[in-house]
């Protein structure tokens, strides 16, 4: 949304609500994605953005979250 059309408050909005919308669309809703967005936005951030520390973040929180989960007896994740 930054580079197509800058930092303005209506970008701020539809940043938020496309990512709102992407993620009830893909029933992953959490808010603080929606947050994610509003920041990307305000920081004037770049296409790395994305990247790092979004996509960096989420596989370190993946990773993590499936050692933990799976140092647990009877517990495996993922499933199948």
């Amino acid at each position: 949304m930054v580079f197509l059309f800058g930092s303005e408050p209506w970008v701020m909005a539809l940043a938020v609500a496309t990512a709102i919308k992407l993620m009830q669309l893909t029933k992953t809703l959490h808010p603080p994605g929606g947050a994610v967005a509003l920041v990307g936005v305000m920081s004037k951030a770049e296409i790395s953005f994305i990247f790092t520390p979004v996509l960096l973040g989420s596989i370190i929180l993946l990773v993590c979250t499936i050692g933990f989960n799976n140092l647990m007896p009877g517990r495996s994740y993922p499933k199948r």
